[in-house]
């Protein structure tokens, strides 16, 4: 499942981008040492922001979509490996 995240703690931006009116911009939150990336539609006016592994954060920088779409299906994975 998609752990979409809420803080009061806007993070540092390590780095940010604009590409066909999507906003992306990674974050580090000293506070807990943890990654999350930040998704604005400026068309839709719809925002999201999703932990980051460390290891994967310049996947998800550089394609958001499909770092979720995969962290969904490995959830979903682990999910019925756990139910079984």
């Amino acid at each position: 499942m998609l752990r979409v995240i809420t803080t009061n703690e806007s993070g540092r931006e390590l780095a940010h981008r604009i590409a066909d009116g999507i906003d992306v911009t990674l974050l580090w939150h000293p506070g807990d040492d943890s990654l999350s990336l930040r998704v604005f539609d400026r068309e839709t006016g719809e925002l999201f922001a999703f932990p980051v592994r460390r290891d994967q954060a310049m996947v998800a920088f550089d394609h958001p979509f499909v770092y979720v779409a995969l962290e969904q299906l490995h959830d979903d994975q682990v999910e019925l490996r756990t139910a079984a």
